[in-house]
Protein backbone atom coordinates (compact mmCIF):
# COMPACT_ATOMS: atom_id res chain seq x y z
CA UNK A 1 0.00 0.00 0.00
CA UNK A 2 1.84 3.18 -1.34
CA UNK A 3 -0.03 5.80 -0.23
CA UNK A 4 -2.53 6.98 2.61
CA UNK A 5 -5.23 8.84 1.78
CA UNK A 6 -7.46 11.59 3.40
CA UNK A 7 -10.62 13.01 1.98
CA UNK A 8 -11.66 16.32 2.30
CA UNK A 9 -14.83 18.68 1.63
CA UNK A 10 -13.36 21.67 -0.09
CA UNK A 11 -13.84 25.15 1.12
CA UNK A 12 -16.21 27.62 0.13
CA UNK A 13 -13.71 30.03 0.25
CA UNK A 14 -10.54 28.25 -0.96
CA UNK A 15 -7.42 29.89 -2.15
CA UNK A 16 -8.44 28.77 -5.75
CA UNK A 17 -12.09 28.46 -5.63
CA UNK A 18 -13.72 28.57 -8.75
CA UNK A 19 -16.99 27.75 -7.95
CA UNK A 20 -18.15 26.79 -11.83
CA UNK A 21 -15.58 23.75 -11.59
CA UNK A 22 -15.10 22.55 -8.24
CA UNK A 23 -14.83 18.84 -7.20
CA UNK A 24 -16.73 18.50 -4.08
CA UNK A 25 -14.62 15.92 -3.01
CA UNK A 26 -10.77 15.26 -3.46
CA UNK A 27 -8.05 13.09 -1.61
CA UNK A 28 -4.94 14.34 -0.03
CA UNK A 29 -1.94 11.57 -1.39
CA UNK A 30 0.68 11.38 1.44
CA UNK A 31 4.25 11.22 0.17
CA UNK A 32 5.67 8.11 1.93
CA UNK A 33 8.88 10.14 2.08
CA UNK A 34 9.96 13.52 1.38
CA UNK A 35 13.53 14.95 1.68
CA UNK A 36 14.36 18.52 1.71
CA UNK A 37 17.95 19.96 0.73
CA UNK A 38 20.09 22.16 -1.23
CA UNK A 39 21.84 22.83 -4.54
CA UNK A 40 24.00 25.72 -6.28
CA UNK A 41 22.42 28.01 -9.51
CA UNK A 42 24.21 30.30 -10.35
CA UNK A 43 26.11 30.89 -6.77
CA UNK A 44 22.73 30.83 -5.55
CA UNK A 45 21.94 27.97 -2.84
CA UNK A 46 18.34 27.40 -3.68
CA UNK A 47 16.09 24.51 -1.96
CA UNK A 48 15.16 20.94 -3.80
CA UNK A 49 12.44 18.46 -2.69
CA UNK A 50 12.50 14.80 -2.69
CA UNK A 51 9.36 12.74 -2.49
CA UNK A 52 8.92 8.95 -3.03
CA UNK A 53 5.30 8.32 -4.03
CA UNK A 54 3.41 4.88 -4.82
CA UNK A 55 6.90 3.15 -6.58
CA UNK A 56 7.50 6.83 -8.15
CA UNK A 57 10.24 9.06 -6.87
CA UNK A 58 9.61 13.06 -7.51
CA UNK A 59 12.08 15.46 -7.20
CA UNK A 60 11.31 19.00 -7.44
CA UNK A 61 14.46 21.62 -8.31
CA UNK A 62 14.40 25.58 -8.96
CA UNK A 63 15.31 26.32 -12.85
CA UNK A 64 14.64 28.96 -14.99
CA UNK A 65 11.17 29.20 -15.66
CA UNK A 66 9.59 28.57 -18.97
CA UNK A 67 7.97 32.01 -18.57
CA UNK A 68 9.91 34.95 -20.43
CA UNK A 69 10.72 37.51 -17.73
CA UNK A 70 10.01 35.40 -14.69
CA UNK A 71 13.04 34.43 -13.31
CA UNK A 72 13.61 31.08 -11.59
CA UNK A 73 10.55 28.66 -11.81
CA UNK A 74 9.97 24.72 -9.69
CA UNK A 75 9.83 21.88 -12.63
CA UNK A 76 9.32 18.29 -10.99
CA UNK A 77 10.72 15.23 -12.79
CA UNK A 78 9.70 11.49 -12.12
CA UNK A 79 11.09 8.40 -12.57
CA UNK A 80 10.30 4.88 -11.15
CA UNK A 81 11.92 3.70 -8.48
CA UNK A 82 12.40 0.50 -9.61
CA UNK A 83 12.96 -0.67 -13.43
CA UNK A 84 16.64 -0.29 -14.16
CA UNK A 85 17.17 0.60 -17.96
CA UNK A 86 13.79 0.02 -18.88
CA UNK A 87 13.12 3.47 -16.80
CA UNK A 88 12.84 5.36 -19.99
CA UNK A 89 9.85 3.46 -21.16
CA UNK A 90 7.42 3.34 -18.24
CA UNK A 91 4.59 4.35 -18.60
CA UNK A 92 3.54 8.13 -17.24
CA UNK A 93 2.06 8.95 -13.65
CA UNK A 94 -1.50 9.41 -14.31
CA UNK A 95 -3.55 11.02 -10.98
CA UNK A 96 -7.17 11.76 -11.76
CA UNK A 97 -8.46 14.88 -11.48
CA UNK A 98 -8.98 15.09 -7.18
CA UNK A 99 -6.12 13.05 -6.42
CA UNK A 100 -3.62 15.75 -5.16
CA UNK A 101 -0.18 14.71 -3.63
CA UNK A 102 0.52 16.65 -0.34
CA UNK A 103 4.14 18.25 -1.39
CA UNK A 104 4.21 20.27 2.39
CA UNK A 105 3.22 23.77 4.25
CA UNK A 106 3.74 26.52 2.61
CA UNK A 107 3.21 28.41 5.87
CA UNK A 108 3.45 29.31 8.24
CA UNK A 109 6.87 28.23 9.79
CA UNK A 110 6.87 30.85 12.89
CA UNK A 111 5.18 31.51 15.63
CA UNK A 112 5.30 35.59 14.54
CA UNK A 113 3.94 34.12 10.92
CA UNK A 114 0.62 34.30 12.60
CA UNK A 115 -0.28 37.93 13.12
CA UNK A 116 -3.82 39.88 14.28
CA UNK A 117 -5.11 41.28 11.23
CA UNK A 118 -4.55 44.58 12.22
CA UNK A 119 -0.86 44.46 12.96
CA UNK A 120 -0.57 42.94 9.20
CA UNK A 121 -2.35 45.91 7.94
CA UNK A 122 0.09 48.28 9.48
CA UNK A 123 2.92 46.19 8.78
CA UNK A 124 1.61 46.02 5.12
CA UNK A 125 1.38 49.73 4.51
CA UNK A 126 4.60 50.64 5.87
CA UNK A 127 6.14 48.24 3.62
CA UNK A 128 4.20 49.76 0.44
CA UNK A 129 2.67 46.33 0.39
CA UNK A 130 4.96 44.17 -0.63
CA UNK A 131 4.00 41.88 2.40
CA UNK A 132 0.82 41.04 1.20
CA UNK A 133 2.53 39.10 -1.78
CA UNK A 134 3.46 36.36 0.32
CA UNK A 135 0.31 36.27 2.77
CA UNK A 136 -2.79 34.29 3.08
CA UNK A 137 -5.80 33.78 5.49
CA UNK A 138 -5.36 31.67 8.57
CA UNK A 139 -8.47 30.03 8.80
CA UNK A 140 -9.63 32.22 11.63
CA UNK A 141 -11.09 35.78 10.25
CA UNK A 142 -8.89 37.96 13.13
CA UNK A 143 -5.35 36.51 11.61
CA UNK A 144 -3.55 36.69 8.92
CA UNK A 145 -0.42 34.36 8.00
CA UNK A 146 2.53 36.45 6.79
CA UNK A 147 5.93 34.69 5.81
CA UNK A 148 7.35 37.94 5.57
CA UNK A 149 10.46 39.69 7.31
CA UNK A 150 9.08 42.57 9.57
CA UNK A 151 12.37 44.92 8.95
CA UNK A 152 12.13 44.26 5.43
CA UNK A 153 9.19 43.10 4.47
CA UNK A 154 11.01 40.53 2.12
CA UNK A 155 10.14 36.67 2.74
CA UNK A 156 12.21 35.55 5.55
CA UNK A 157 15.36 33.23 5.54
CA UNK A 158 12.79 29.85 6.88
CA UNK A 159 10.54 30.44 3.78
CA UNK A 160 13.53 30.82 1.29
CA UNK A 161 14.47 27.00 2.59
CA UNK A 162 11.55 25.88 1.03
CA UNK A 163 11.22 24.90 -2.88
CA UNK A 164 7.11 26.77 -2.68
CA UNK A 165 8.65 30.17 -2.73
CA UNK A 166 9.79 29.71 -6.46
CA UNK A 167 6.56 28.17 -7.54
CA UNK A 168 5.52 30.75 -10.33
CA UNK A 169 1.61 31.82 -10.93
CA UNK A 170 -0.20 30.90 -14.73
CA UNK A 171 -3.99 31.54 -15.55
CA UNK A 172 -3.90 28.86 -18.18
CA UNK A 173 -6.02 25.99 -17.40
CA UNK A 174 -3.67 23.15 -18.30
CA UNK A 175 -0.81 24.29 -16.78
CA UNK A 176 -1.58 25.11 -13.09
CA UNK A 177 -1.27 21.90 -11.02
CA UNK A 178 -0.60 23.41 -7.53
CA UNK A 179 -3.53 24.00 -5.27
CA UNK A 180 -3.14 26.12 -2.15
CA UNK A 181 -5.11 24.40 0.69
CA UNK A 182 -5.61 24.75 4.00
CA UNK A 183 -5.03 21.83 6.62
CA UNK A 184 -7.27 21.93 10.17
CA UNK A 185 -4.57 23.23 11.96
CA UNK A 186 -4.64 26.50 9.51
CA UNK A 187 -1.65 25.79 7.74
CA UNK A 188 -1.15 26.07 3.88
CA UNK A 189 -0.11 22.88 1.49
CA UNK A 190 0.72 23.03 -1.66
CA UNK A 191 -0.52 20.02 -3.57
CA UNK A 192 0.36 18.61 -7.02
CA UNK A 193 -2.43 17.48 -9.30
CA UNK A 194 -5.65 18.64 -11.25
CA UNK A 195 -8.22 19.96 -8.80
CA UNK A 196 -10.66 21.29 -11.42
CA UNK A 197 -12.90 18.37 -13.39
CA UNK A 198 -12.38 20.63 -16.60
CA UNK A 199 -8.73 19.95 -16.35
CA UNK A 200 -8.74 16.24 -16.80
CA UNK A 201 -6.37 13.51 -15.26
CA UNK A 202 -2.57 14.87 -14.51
CA UNK A 203 -0.24 12.92 -16.62
CA UNK A 204 3.29 13.44 -15.67
CA UNK A 205 6.32 11.54 -17.74
CA UNK A 206 8.04 8.93 -15.58
CA UNK A 207 11.30 9.29 -18.01
CA UNK A 208 12.43 12.29 -15.87
CA UNK A 209 11.38 14.88 -18.41
CA UNK A 210 11.43 18.33 -16.34
CA UNK A 211 8.00 19.90 -16.42
CA UNK A 212 7.35 23.02 -14.88
CA UNK A 213 4.88 23.33 -12.49
CA UNK A 214 2.31 26.65 -11.58
CA UNK A 215 -0.30 28.07 -9.04
CA UNK A 216 -2.93 30.23 -9.34
CA UNK A 217 -4.04 32.46 -6.41
CA UNK A 218 -7.63 33.18 -8.12
CA UNK A 219 -9.20 36.32 -8.56
CA UNK A 220 -8.44 37.88 -5.40
CA UNK A 221 -4.66 37.65 -6.37
CA UNK A 222 -5.77 40.40 -8.96
CA UNK A 223 -4.63 43.46 -7.14
CA UNK A 224 -1.07 41.98 -6.55
CA UNK A 225 -0.82 41.06 -10.03
CA UNK A 226 -1.67 44.48 -11.30
CA UNK A 227 0.66 46.32 -8.83
CA UNK A 228 3.61 43.74 -9.84
CA UNK A 229 2.77 44.55 -13.79
CA UNK A 230 1.72 41.29 -14.96
CA UNK A 231 -2.14 41.17 -14.90
CA UNK A 232 -4.13 38.17 -15.83
CA UNK A 233 -6.97 40.95 -17.24
CA UNK A 234 -7.15 42.26 -20.86
CA UNK A 235 -5.91 45.36 -21.51
CA UNK A 236 -8.56 48.27 -21.15
CA UNK A 237 -10.82 46.13 -19.11
CA UNK A 238 -13.12 48.28 -16.84
CA UNK A 239 -11.89 45.38 -13.71
CA UNK A 240 -8.26 46.52 -14.63
CA UNK A 241 -9.12 50.14 -14.97
CA UNK A 242 -10.83 50.05 -11.72
CA UNK A 243 -7.83 48.30 -9.26
CA UNK A 244 -5.30 50.61 -11.11
CA UNK A 245 -7.32 53.56 -9.78
CA UNK A 246 -7.80 51.58 -6.79
CA UNK A 247 -4.20 51.11 -6.07
CA UNK A 248 -3.24 54.85 -6.91
CA UNK A 249 -5.42 55.75 -3.90
CA UNK A 250 -4.57 52.80 -2.04
CA UNK A 251 -2.98 55.07 0.65
CA UNK A 252 -5.74 57.08 1.77
CA UNK A 253 -7.77 54.10 1.75
CA UNK A 254 -5.84 52.32 4.06
CA UNK A 255 -5.27 55.20 6.33
CA UNK A 256 -8.73 55.98 6.25
CA UNK A 257 -9.63 52.22 7.43
CA UNK A 258 -7.25 52.33 9.91
CA UNK A 259 -9.20 55.77 11.53
CA UNK A 260 -11.67 53.00 12.35
CA UNK A 261 -9.26 50.05 14.13
CA UNK A 262 -11.31 49.50 17.84
CA UNK A 263 -9.00 49.48 21.23
CA UNK A 264 -7.62 46.03 20.53
CA UNK A 265 -6.76 46.52 17.31
CA UNK A 266 -4.99 49.57 18.04
CA UNK A 267 -2.85 48.26 20.57
CA UNK A 268 -1.97 45.53 18.52
CA UNK A 269 -0.62 48.12 15.91
CA UNK A 270 1.17 50.06 18.62
CA UNK A 271 2.86 47.00 19.77
CA UNK A 272 4.15 46.02 16.70
CA UNK A 273 5.62 49.72 16.15
CA UNK A 274 7.58 49.35 19.44
CA UNK A 275 8.88 45.83 18.81
CA UNK A 276 9.61 47.05 15.00
CA UNK A 277 11.59 50.09 15.78
CA UNK A 278 13.49 48.23 19.25
CA UNK A 279 15.46 46.33 16.30
CA UNK A 280 19.02 47.67 15.60
CA UNK A 281 18.41 48.24 12.37
CA UNK A 282 19.23 51.03 9.58
CA UNK A 283 15.75 52.22 8.43
CA UNK A 284 15.01 54.44 5.35
CA UNK A 285 13.84 57.88 6.19
CA UNK A 286 10.42 56.74 3.32
CA UNK A 287 10.37 53.59 5.87
CA UNK A 288 9.81 55.84 8.94
CA UNK A 289 7.87 58.24 7.11
CA UNK A 290 5.34 55.76 6.54
CA UNK A 291 5.40 54.46 10.38
CA UNK A 292 4.70 57.98 11.13
CA UNK A 293 1.73 58.50 9.10
CA UNK A 294 0.19 54.91 10.89
CA UNK A 295 1.19 56.29 14.52
CA UNK A 296 0.06 59.37 13.97
CA UNK A 297 -3.33 58.19 12.52
CA UNK A 298 -3.27 55.58 15.86
CA UNK A 299 -3.08 58.57 18.29
CA UNK A 300 -5.64 59.86 16.43
CA UNK A 301 -8.01 57.02 16.71
CA UNK A 302 -6.45 56.38 20.81
CA UNK A 303 -8.05 59.76 21.29
CA UNK A 304 -11.21 59.49 19.40
CA UNK A 305 -11.50 56.24 21.51
CA UNK A 306 -10.37 57.53 25.20
CA UNK A 307 -13.55 60.53 24.38
CA UNK A 308 -16.24 57.86 22.88
CA UNK A 309 -14.62 55.76 26.44
CA UNK A 310 -15.37 58.44 28.20
CA UNK A 311 -19.03 59.08 27.49
CA UNK A 312 -19.69 55.08 27.35
CA UNK A 313 -22.29 53.09 29.25
CA UNK A 314 -21.76 49.84 27.44
CA UNK A 315 -20.45 47.27 30.28
CA UNK A 316 -17.78 45.53 28.57
CA UNK A 317 -16.52 49.00 26.81
CA UNK A 318 -12.37 49.41 28.20
CA UNK A 319 -12.11 51.47 31.18
CA UNK A 320 -11.18 55.01 31.06
CA UNK A 321 -7.71 54.08 32.69
CA UNK A 322 -6.74 51.57 30.11
CA UNK A 323 -7.88 53.88 27.55
CA UNK A 324 -5.63 56.28 29.06
CA UNK A 325 -2.42 54.32 28.64
CA UNK A 326 -3.24 53.44 25.61
CA UNK A 327 -3.67 57.03 24.43
CA UNK A 328 -0.06 58.18 26.01
CA UNK A 329 1.51 55.01 24.07
CA UNK A 330 0.23 56.18 20.99
CA UNK A 331 1.71 59.69 21.82
CA UNK A 332 5.15 57.38 22.89
CA UNK A 333 5.38 56.24 19.75
CA UNK A 334 4.57 58.86 17.72
CA UNK A 335 7.46 60.82 19.83
CA UNK A 336 9.91 57.72 18.95
CA UNK A 337 9.45 58.22 15.30
CA UNK A 338 9.19 61.46 14.88
CA UNK A 339 12.55 60.78 16.80
CA UNK A 340 14.13 59.11 14.03
CA UNK A 341 13.64 61.36 11.19
CA UNK A 342 16.57 63.79 11.88
CA UNK A 343 18.23 61.62 9.14
CA UNK A 344 16.30 63.09 6.35
CA UNK A 345 16.19 66.59 4.64
CA UNK A 346 17.52 69.81 6.07
CA UNK A 347 14.02 70.77 6.85
CA UNK A 348 12.89 67.82 8.83
CA UNK A 349 16.05 68.23 10.70
CA UNK A 350 15.32 72.08 11.99
CA UNK A 351 11.99 71.33 12.29
CA UNK A 352 12.91 68.02 14.46
CA UNK A 353 15.54 70.23 16.52
CA UNK A 354 13.18 73.00 16.85
CA UNK A 355 10.29 70.60 18.28
CA UNK A 356 8.15 71.37 16.04
CA UNK A 357 5.94 68.43 16.03
CA UNK A 358 2.82 69.41 13.92
CA UNK A 359 4.99 70.80 10.82
CA UNK A 360 6.96 68.03 11.16
CA UNK A 361 4.40 65.67 10.99
CA UNK A 362 2.83 68.32 7.91
CA UNK A 363 5.82 67.44 5.86
CA UNK A 364 5.78 63.75 6.19
CA UNK A 365 2.26 63.77 5.21
CA UNK A 366 3.03 66.53 2.14
CA UNK A 367 5.95 64.02 0.73
CA UNK A 368 4.43 60.58 0.98
CA UNK A 369 0.77 61.45 -0.32
CA UNK A 370 -0.44 62.83 -3.95
CA UNK A 371 -3.04 65.42 -4.06
CA UNK A 372 -5.57 62.92 -5.31
CA UNK A 373 -5.11 61.36 -2.09
CA UNK A 374 -5.04 64.05 0.42
CA UNK A 375 -8.11 65.17 -1.46
CA UNK A 376 -9.85 61.61 -0.45
CA UNK A 377 -7.83 61.91 3.20
CA UNK A 378 -10.21 65.09 3.38
CA UNK A 379 -10.64 65.93 7.31
CA UNK A 380 -8.31 63.19 8.18
CA UNK A 381 -5.17 65.96 7.30
CA UNK A 382 -6.50 67.87 9.82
Amino acid sequence: NYEQQNGRMMQENSLLEDAGRLLHYYNWIIPDMRHEDFEEIDNIRVPRLTLVVREYRLELDVRESSIVGAGYGVYVSCTRLFGGENCSRSKPVILKAGELVDMGVYGPFRLEDKKPESVFFVKNFIHSRTCEEWAFDSGESQFQVDITDDVSGDIHAEAKKRIFAYVNESNVDGSVCIRAEHDPEGSVHYLLGHSHQSQGDFVLPSNGTPVEVFVNYGEGYEAVRVRKGYSFLPDGSVKKQSLTKSIQLADATDVKEMDRFGAAEVEAAIDFLFGLFAKDEDFSIRFIHRAIIVAVVLQRRARQLFLDGNNDTVDDAPSAVNMRKLLQRSRNVVTLLLGMVQGGTDESKSLHAAGNVDKLCALVLKTSFSESEFAKLGDLVE
